[in-house]
């Protein structure tokens, strides 16, 4: 859904676009903060199918609203968990939509659909430190960072600082 202020609408993934995020998936600069790892067309659609059955995360597709071009794609885990505490994710892969908002916009509306539509407590997500341009649009969203945390990339074989953020309910 988009009301008229909204630059995007997010929309549920589609196995019609599953070119488009393998493409995604496998630009290096798209993927540089990301723990995604390359995919075939053909491993992307069965994480599509894996998550379009899942009662455990929601992955949406972030679309503009001027053109109806698919830009990105958002997420929510831990939709399993009692305490209504969930993690949050976004890659916006088109890169000529980056820096324009459309990433903030599009952030916003999950959250909002995480807190109205499956009654979240608290939203959590973790940055890498050098993702500045990230953890500004999170803060910019009400995020905090809470702590700063190490976690092993399983795709560099490195081990990297991130910012833990969260943010409560609205």
């Amino acid at each position: 859904m988009q009301t008229c202020d909204q630059k995007t609408y997010l929309k549920p993934l589609s196995l019609d676009h599953a070119e488009v995020y393998a493409k995604w998936t496998n630009d290096p600069m798209v993927n540089k903060y990301t723990a995604f790892h390359r995919f075939t067309l053909e491993q992307k659609t069965e994480w599509i199918k894996e998550k379009l059955k899942s009662d455990k995360e929601e992955v949406l597709s972030v679309f503009v609203g001027e053109n109806n071009k698919l830009i990105g794609t958002v997420g929510i885990h831990g939709l399993d968990n009692k305490d209504g505490v969930y993690l949050l994710w976004i890659v916006i892969g088109e890169k000529e939509y980056w820096g324009n908002g459309y990433g903030h916009d599009a952030f916003s509306a999950l959250i909002n659909h995480a807190f109205s539509q499956r009654k979240a407590k608290k939203l959590v997500l973790d940055v890498r430190v050098e993702n500045e341009v990230a953890i500004k649009m999170y803060q910019r969203c009400g995020f905090k960072i809470t702590k700063k945390i190490k976690k092993f990339s399983e795709r560099d074989r490195v081990e990297y600082d991130y910012y833990y953020m969260e943010l409560m309910e609205l």
